[in-house]
């Protein structure tokens, strides 16, 4: 089952009016499935419409918005219909309120959050956003509202109520249609008359057989012809006698060769086995704060959900994947290799960057595409969320 937008006001001249705003002073971008405030000004508004209209998925919304990096992000409040579950992300001062089925109510702000706050909020009925404090739902609550139905409008606040595809919209009492009359019944028609039988006709008089034919005379048989005579065999000629054979003429002080006996004939040479895979051997351990612990042997990715578009040296890369709280990684966020003896890390131009910080050193931004060697007892910091620590090799921590 899907839900579609439900007007909260009558229809005027044939159009619904599905979602009501408050005037203000912010972006709210108005959609099919998607709606949303944003803190900005025309040039978001020409940035995200198009998203908005087409309905893309909210991440590439957020990718978006995260363009120029998390530290210059709005305050904004997004939600998309997903089938009967309302998808919602609320970064500072915005706030949503929503209803699901058995008016149950739920709140969602990004109070002391410095990214932003995502939630899901399933069987949804109606929803409520805003950016200013000033504005809550009793702004709603006046004799004309403003409505609208898909666009780009000046406002700080929105409101949507949902139904099921298909469901109709509850009206007014009416009057029952009254039940058609009957229609009569036609009489029913005559019955044909039976037609007479036909007359049977008359047998046909059977064909006389014809009389057989005379068999044919046997022909004569033919006398047989005489055996020939078997011919003389011929006698065997003699075997011709074996010449003797000739002793070689040796020198004085010679020794005759042996009689040596044929040669065996060539046996198939031996399959050579296998070369063994050359160990391999770790140059260090890659921990990191959720827990996972790899031996540094071959590529790893680090990211939101990375994706393996080709091999890395040669050989399938490992993945370490991580969603935190705020969402900072970037989906395919840096690539980890082993080049000789040296870790050599590259972040894959994140949104939020890579930190390096080299023992003894201040923490540096690691530009991006740019690999850097690292040493034992670096730490690494992912978009600002996952830490790693490059520590001294560790034989019981395996691929």
């Amino acid at each position: 089952m899907t839900l579609e937008p439900k007007s909260s006001a009558p229809r005027v001249a044939g159009v619904e009016r599905g979602t009501s705003f408050v005037p203000g002073r912010h972006v709210a971008l108005v959609g099919d499935r998607t709606l949303g405030v944003i803190a900005g000004n025309s040039a978001t508004r020409q940035r995200l419409w198009e998203l908005v209209d087409t309905d893309v998925a909210v991440d590439d919304i957020l990718d978006e918005l995260a363009a120029d990096g998390i530290k210059t992000l709005p305050d904004f409040t997004i939600a998309q219909l997903e089938g009967t579950d309302l998808r919602v992300v609320v970064r500072g001062s915005g706030r949503v309120a929503a209803t699901s089925h058995g008016e149950v109510e739920q709140a969602i702000d990004a109070t002391g959050v410095r990214t932003w706050v995502e939630d899901v909020v399933a069987d949804v009925t109606s929803v409520t956003m805003w950016l200013d404090a000033d504005v809550d739902d009793s702004s709603f609550a006046s004799d004309d509202p403003f409505f609208v139905d898909v666009g780009v409008v000046p406002a700080s606040a929105l409101s949507r109520t949902f139904v099921p595809v298909g469901e109709p919209e509850p009206e007014g009492d009416s009057e029952p249609e009254p039940e058609p009359e009957p229609e009569p019944e036609p009489e029913p028609e005559p019955e044909p008359e039976p037609e007479p039988e036909p007359e049977p006709e008359p047998e046909p008089e059977p064909e006389p057989e014809p009389e057989p034919e005379p068999e044919p005379e046997p022909e004569p048989e033919p006398e047989p012809e005489p055996e020939p005579e078997p011919e003389p065999e011929p006698e065997p000629e003699p075997e011709p006698e074996p010449e003797p054979a000739l002793e070689p003429e040796l020198e004085f002080g010679s020794v005759p060769e042996p009689d040596l006996p044929p040669a065996l004939e060539s046996e198939t040479p031996p399959v050579p086995e296998p070369e063994p895979e050359p160990e391999r051997f770790s140059v260090a351990t890659l921990t990191f704060s959720n827990g996972v612990r790899l031996a540094a042997t071959g590529p790893i990715l680090v990211g939101r959900n990375p994706k393996v578009a080709e091999m890395i040296d040669g050989e399938l890369p490992r993945i370490v994947r991580f969603e935190g709280m705020t969402g900072g990684l970037s989906r395919t966020h840096a690539a980890i290799r082993v080049v000789g003896d040296d870790v050599v890390v590259e972040d894959l131009n994140s949104t939020n960057g890579t930190d390096v910080e080299l023992p003894g050193q201040l923490p540096e931004r690691l530009p991006g595409g740019m690999p850097m060697v690292v040493s034992i007892g670096t730490e690494l910091v992912f978009g600002e969320e996952l830490r790693c620590v490059i520590e001294p090799p560790d034989h019981d921590v395996t691929d």
